[in-house]
């Protein structure tokens, strides 16, 4: 569960995130042979694929952040790893003189922070259910049986 306090922000970064994803589907839209023709360079296909992975990460985080109750652990984690095989597929493409190794280390760097940042809360819920599994009254374990 979000502090109260950070609902603001989750609100301000999913609304900037959505506005980018569509700006990012104009952009391709408006010159699509850009990306997406013969001519396409890999490397400006992985820039604009490792933007899209980096909005869609950050937009998913911000609205499960949103949502009362919700663990924003299992979120973050689950979408890190994702974010890391889009990483991965997208690199894997390219030649060692286009790859771009700065945005490669910062997007790698970035989604193992969120992994294990994620790992700490995704930790607490799976452990206050096992001990409310064991706390709970007729349940083997438990001091009242």
């Amino acid at each position: 569960m979000v502090p109260a306090y950070f609902q603001q922000y989750f609100a301000a970064t999913t609304a900037g995130a959505a506005a980018l994803i569509g700006l990012l589907f104009v952009a391709v839209s408006l010159r699509p042979d850009s990306l997406l023709g013969g001519g396409a360079s890999a490397s400006g296909r992985a820039v604009a694929g490792s933007a899209f992975t980096a909005l869609v990460n950050s937009f998913f985080v911000s609205t499960i952040a949103l949502i009362p109750f919700a663990s924003l652990g299992y979120a973050a984690v689950s979408l890190a790893a994702l974010s890391l095989y889009s990483t991965y597929q997208t690199h894997r493409e390219l030649d060692r003189r286009e790859a771009g190794v700065t945005q490669l280390v910062a997007a790698l760097v970035a989604y193992v922070s969120q992994l294990v940042v994620g790992i700490a809360p995704a930790r607490r819920l799976v452990r206050r259910s096992a001990q409310a599994r064991m706390d709970a009254p007729g349940q083997r374990g438990s001091v009242g049986a």
